[in-house]
């Protein structure tokens, strides 16, 4: 309750999860089961890959996941890759004028200090409320992600696009520099979890809903970039759900492994990971899609309320200039009339 100042209890967001998890796990079969034979077709006609009428859905899923996983980088090429990025996203989000951005030169990555190596693959620490000048700094866990190729694996060209959305532009980078400009000081200082990670979680997922993709000029290019974000979406989902009940039940550890592998598609490296995560931390991993579920709801709530004078960026920088707060503070915020 402390942490989390949010208006469904433990189990309330545990059946929001489950009830999400079906429905996103059938948009990324549909779209898997669309593209599967047309971007397979090499394999498919060398025999090494069946077609999918004669595949199960998670196999279809897999086989196209497989394949994509050959675009990935290393673990010494991944933070040049990262920067390599940020000219596509950021010339997408001023295409799409989806928010005014502050400028990127002012986020860094690295690869992670000592004391915090073994938590996160990725994680950022962005300019502090007293020094707002300050760079931030996007870390990637290198030595984590060089202990098994299945980590590189699940981190493909696609997927690191999504991360790049989410640690910096326009998620959290951006999302703490509005805050970072407020002249009250408790918006600058308090953070609400759910709300930090809901607004990263959710504004990816608005680009992809918008159109992008790292593969404009490829067949299949939008699918795939679709299906990478279901998936991420789905990895929040199984986030909330092995956090609720990894430390409310006695749901035993490895039934939380096989269902990221198994129904979330993930790489054995990267499950494993996300369990020695939810062992040692407790309520942060339900923050991304608690925080993504409060905010699709205001969204619908701010839609209906602007009828015709709706518009993105309106609602994501009313949003993110309200700093994150809870959202009963939010929803408050973005629906008053003035």
């Amino acid at each position: 309750a402390l942490y989390m100042d949010y208006p469904l209890t433990p189990d309330e967001l545990l059946a929001a999860a489950e009830a999400a998890l079906e429905k996103t796990s059938g948009e990324l079969v549909g779209l898997a089961r669309q593209i599967h034979d047309g971007y397979l077709r090499e394999g498919i006609k060398a025999g090494s890959v069946q077609p999918a009428a004669e595949l199960d859905d998670g196999q279809v899923v897999r086989d196209i996941f497989a394949l994509l996983a050959e675009d990935r980088s290393t673990s010494e090429t991944l933070i040049a890759d990262s920067y390599a990025l940020a000219d596509e996203i950021v010339g997408f989000v001023k295409e799409k004028n989806l928010l005014d951005l502050p400028p990127t030169s002012k986020l860094r990555i690295e690869d992670v200090p000592p004391h915090l190596q073994g938590y996160a693959v990725a994680q950022i620490t962005t300019a502090p409320p007293f020094e707002p000048e300050l760079e931030s700094v996007w870390f990637w866990d290198l030595a984590l992600l060089a202990t098994a190729d299945d980590f590189l694996k699940e981190y493909n060209r696609p997927t690191l696009a999504m991360v790049y959305i989410h640690e910096g532009v326009p998620g959290h980078f951006v999302q703490l520099e509005y805050s970072n400009k407020s002249e009250r000081i408790v918006p600058r200082v308090f953070r609400n979890g759910p709300m930090v990670e809901g607004w990263a979680t959710y504004i990816a997922t608005q680009l992809v809903d918008e159109g992008f993709t790292i593969y404009s000029d490829k067949p299949y290019g939008y699918e795939l970039q679709q299906m990478v974000d279901r998936k991420l979406v789905l990895r929040s989902i199984m986030n909330t759900i092995i956090d609720i009940r990894l430390h409310t039940s006695d749901w035993p550890e490895e039934e939380a492994v096989k269902m990221m592998v198994g129904q979330g598609f993930q790489e054995q490296g990267e499950a494993e990971g996300k369990l020695t995560r939810a062992k040692l931390s407790s309520v942060q991993l339900s923050t991304y899609f608690a925080g993504h579920h409060a905010i699709l709801g205001i969204l619908d709530e701010y839609k209906t309320a602007k009828g015709d004078a709706f518009s993105y960026k309106d609602f994501n920088e009313r949003l993110v200039s309200a700093g994150s707060p809870p959202f009963f503070a939010i929803r408050e915020f973005m629906l008053e009339k003035d």
